[in-house]
């Protein structure tokens, strides 16, 4: 009991005479596989010729060190938050799969370790810093696969050379670049960034932006909030600066609603969605008072046909319903679509079918629904095709003495009318 009590006290005076023995240290090749926190503001290292795999999303509070030899690998879509800095001394940094190493408000210090080389490779993931360090004898590379993103508001070197290779990706550089011998290569030759090369479409830099730290920024809030990768470079690739928000409207293509018993299905297809977050459906009885009745979470970029559907509990007494259809985007922008009306099943009544001078005239109720109106002779040949929002609807031109079929749609009823036009 004395001995235990002896060398418990004796841990506990070391770590007050020397607090780096303190430091979290990963000693052995690991996998953080749940979402982590780790803090020591006097450093976390992972240890010489030590691997840490990380495959789910940890924060690191303090700087966080790859010491001679050790590997740090982000994949799995992980997200990667470090609070200060990231050093690599001899090290190899590899985000892949979708994975985020933020780093937005520290630097990544490529420090080398005797000379040697340290080494980022970035496979369709993205890495955000606010600064590149490029230090110490050895050269330094940077390497972008697959669509990837490279965010850094400024790179700095020591007069050694940092080599970027992109092979298929977007790099944007901010206002500071120092150093003769930064060789950044986005596809072909690329100078220093100081506008006095010509680069690719990779590249984007403080020499050909007007803002540059608009695109820093939102580009990060677009990886962040779960934009897709290949959207924001491609958009990125092509020029875009975000100066106007960079949203494309949600391209509503279906929006319609039935009554079964007493609940409403509603259901709305889109064809493309760009930075959609959600959507929010209104209820109303009167078309005056509205009323929230869900919200249901948007695909953020899509250019494939999508559905949503809600589900409604309706009043039975009340036998006209109203519906209307919010889209937010990611930065809170709002767009409201066009409101639908439907009837109780009970209310659907036949239009008004009259003939007048050699004339086919329809009334309906419905004012609002899109109709489609048909009309055959009585061998199957197609005479009229016709599609109608009003509520009176008159079709002329019908050859006299013949018989005719009328077939009208609207909403989910059907109207089927034989008729002949007397001479």
């Amino acid at each position: 009991m004395r001995t235990t009590l002896f060398l418990l006290l004796k841990l506990i005076l070391i770590l007050l005479v020397n607090p780096a023995e303190a430091n979290i240290h990963f000693s052995f090749d690991q996998t953080i596989n749940t979402e982590s926190t780790f803090t020591d503001g006097a450093g976390i290292y992972v240890d010489p010729g030590v691997t840490l795999t990380i495959t789910e999303n940890v924060t690191f509070n303090g700087n966080l060190t790859l010491q001679n030899g050790a590997s740090l690998i982000v994949t799995n879509g992980a997200f990667v938050s470090i609070s200060v800095n990231l050093n690599l001394n001899n090290s190899t940094l590899t985000i892949s799969q979708n994975s985020i190493v933020d780093v937005i408000n520290g630097q990544l210090n490529l420090q080398g370790y005797g000379g040697n080389t340290d080494k980022v490779v970035i496979d369709n993931a993205a890495l955000f810093v606010d600064e590149i360090h490029a230090q110490n004898i050895g050269g330094h590379e940077i390497e972008l696969n697959n669509n990837s993103l490279l965010l850094v508001n400024d790179f700095i070197q020591y007069n050694q050379t940092l080599t970027t290779n992109t092979k298929n990706g977007a790099v944007v550089v901010g206002n500071n670049v120092q150093g003769a011998n930064v060789n950044l290569d986005f596809g072909d030759s690329c100078g220093d960034l100081d506008g006095s090369f010509s680069c690719d479409t990779f590249e984007r830099s403080s020499a050909d932006i007007a803002d540059i730290s608009r695109i820093i920024q939102y580009g990060r809030q677009e990886i962040v909030a779960g934009t897709d990768f290949n959207t924001v470079v491609d958009y990125i690739q092509g020029g875009g600066d975000f100066e106007d928000g960079y949203d494309l409207p949600v391209e509503l293509v279906l929006f319609e609603g039935y009554i079964k018993d007493n609940t409403t299905n509603i259901i709305w297809e889109t064809a493309t969605e760009e930075n959609s977050d959600y959507f929010i459906l209104y209820y109303s009885n009167d078309k005056k008072n509205w009323k929230e009745v869900n919200r249901v979470n948007a695909a953020g970029n899509s250019n494939g046909l999508l559905q949503y559907q809600i589900i409604h509990e309706i009043e039975s007494e009340v036998s006209v319903h109203y519906y209307k259809l919010h889209q937010i985007d990611f930065d809170g922008r709002e767009e409201v679509f066009e409101e639908i009306m439907i009837r109780s099943q009970y209310e659907f009544a036949e239009p008004s079918f009259t003939i007048k001078n050699a004339s086919v005239h329809l009334d309906f109720l419905d004012n609002t629904s899109q109709k489609h109106i048909e009309i055959y002779d009585v061998i199957g040949n197609l005479v009229v095709s016709r599609d109608e929002t009003e509520s009176q609807i008159s079709i002329q031109s019908i050859n006299k003495g013949k018989i005719y079929i009328l077939k009208a749609m609207y909403g989910r009823q059907y109207y089927i009318k034989k008729f002949v036009i007397l001479n």
